[in-house]
């Protein structure tokens, strides 16, 4: 699953790989989703995905956690593109 881009929308992929694997590429976007349509979905999120991020079937790299007074230094990590998984920031 790819959610948003931060290097570019142009990405090298290796096409046998994927045969090999089975791997099926979809794409979506919530821009254009009326706020009603997003609602429903973050819904069906919070029943169908949440509980397998609560038992650890699903997870989320993090690269790195600032705390919020260091939001620049966070900023500047994800501009650089220096990060591998999300930045978090906390109080």
């Amino acid at each position: 699953m790819q959610i948003a881009f931060q290097a570019g929308a142009k990405v090298e992929l290796s096409l046998p790989d994927l045969m090999q694997k089975r791997l099926i590429i979809t794409g979506s976007t919530l821009r254009s989703r009326s706020p009603e349509e997003k609602a429903r979905l973050a819904v069906q999120v919070e029943h169908h995905v949440w509980p397998m991020v609560e038992v650890g079937k699903i997870d989320c790299i993090i690269d790195r956690t600032f705390p919020l007074k260091q939001a620049a230094q966070a900023h500047a990590r994800l501009e650089a593109g220096e990060h591998v998984g999300k930045i978090i920031l906390t109080t």
